[in-house]
């Protein structure tokens, strides 16, 4: 179980730094057709997903 919180921690911080650099400009994430940085999304799933993990909602 470790391990799994240790993956989804590591892409979670990947995917924080990406957004913030995208929130101050200093990087470009790729967009979806609606104009949407990619890096928000993926933030939003790895996020989510961290939470039904830590509230036993899913399993793995």
């Amino acid at each position: 179980m470790n391990l799994i919180f240790f993956s989804f921690g590591s892409a979670l911080l990947i995917v924080l730094l990406a957004s913030v650099r995208q929130f101050i400009a200093s990087a470009e994430c790729p967009k979806t057709d609606l104009g949407i940085p990619m890096c928000y999304i993926s933030l939003l799933i790895f996020t989510s997903l961290i939470i039904l993990i830590k509230f036993n909602l899913i399993t793995l």
